[in-house]
C-alpha cells in the first residue's frame, strides 16, 4: 500500500471518472444531435422533393378551376343584361375594359380558352390546356374543362 506521500497508482481518480462520464454524455449528445440533422435533411428532402411540388400542382388545378368559376359569373352577368351569351370578343373587350385583359391566363401562364358551344343554344365552354399548353396530356399537363350546360 502506497503511503501517505505516494500517489495512488490503482484505478482513476474521482475526478477523472467524472471527466471521462462527461465525455461520454458529450459522445453521446453528440451523435443524437447528428442523427436528428441527418433525419431533418431527410424529411426536409422529402417535403420539397415530393410532397411540396404535389401540392402546388393541386393547387395549380385549383386556382385554374376557380378562375374559371369567377369567368362563368362575368358570363352570366352579361347574359342576364344582354340576353345572350358574349361572343369571345365581346369577352376580351369586357375583361380588358376592367383591367383584367385577355386572354385571361390559367395557373401556368397558359390562355384559358372561351368558346360558345354552337350544338346548346345557351353552353359554353372555358379551356385551359393544362401545364404544358397542348391539348390532351395527363397529370399537370391534363386540359381543364369547364363546361356550362343550361338547366
Amino acid at each position: 500500500m502506497p503511503g501517505p506521500s505516494e500517489p495512488d497508482t490503482t484505478g482513476p481518480s474521482a475526478a477523472e471518472e467524472a471527466a471521462q462520464a462527461m465525455r461520454t454524455r458529450q459522445r453521446k449528445l453528440l451523435g443524437l444531435v447528428v442523427t436528428l440533422a441527418v433525419a431533418a435533411g431527410i424529411i426536409s428532402g422529402l417535403y420539397f422533393g415530393i410532397y411540396r411540388p404535389q401540392q402546388e400542382r393541386r393547387m395549380s388545378k385549383a386556382e385554374t378551376r376557380y378562375l374559371m368559376g369567377e369567368l362563368t359569373g362575368i358570363v352570366l352577368h352579361y347574359q342576364i343584361n344582354n340576353g345572350a351569351l358574349p361572343t369571345e370578343a365581346q369577352m376580351a373587350e369586357m375583361l380588358t375594359a376592367s383591367g383584367n385583359g385577355w386572354p385571361i391566363k390559367d395557373a401556368w401562364g397558359n390562355p384559358i380558352q372561351y368558346d360558345v358551344d354552337s350544338k346548346l343554344p345557351e353552353g359554353y365552354v372555358f379551356i385551359s390546356l393544362g401545364s404544358d399548353g397542348q391539348p390532351g396530356g395527363s397529370g399537370d399537363a391534363e386540359d381543364i374543362r369547364y363546361t356550362h350546360v343550361p338547366d
